[in-house]
């Protein structure tokens, strides 16, 4: 697992000016692989990325994750929803990861879109906008 982690950092930092693109690219090179990983083990690859708090590998979470989106379960939304509340901060990635990764989980599972209505009041703007 970390091994994964070191090289996707280590790809990351090979090049000297990243765009949006250049990190979906190289985190999209790690999606068959990851299929063969646990589950559990790409939330916490992800996590991890997503805890360094960095533009750059918080782009390659949410592709990461998007990327095995045919591997989600009911399960799944808890771990959506607290990364919502621990690491989406601004619109940018409220924007990244509402419109892909947390949408198709509401799209295999629509029995939880009643629970965005909790998100509405909630004290941070990012989880706000996210209900939308």
């Amino acid at each position: 697992m970390h091994q994964i982690i070191e090289r996707i950092t280590c790809d990351m930092k090979q090049k000297s000016h990243l765009k949006t693109n250049d990190i979906r690219v190289i985190a999209r090179s790690y999606r068959h692989e990851l299929t063969k990983v646990d589950l559990d083990d790409v939330y916490h690859i992800v996590e991890t990325l997503l805890s360094y708090r960095l533009w750059a590998y918080t782009i390659a979470a949410y592709q990461l994750i998007y990327d095995q989106r045919k591997r989600y379960t009911k399960e799944t939304y808890q771990i959506f929803e607290s990364w919502l509340f621990s690491y989406i901060s601004d619109w940018w990635d409220c924007d990244d990861f509402m419109t892909h990764a947390f949408v198709e989980l509401f799209k295999q599972f629509p029995e939880f879109i009643p629970r965005i209505y909790t998100w509405i009041d909630h004290e941070r703007f990012a989880v706000r906008r996210s209900a939308p």
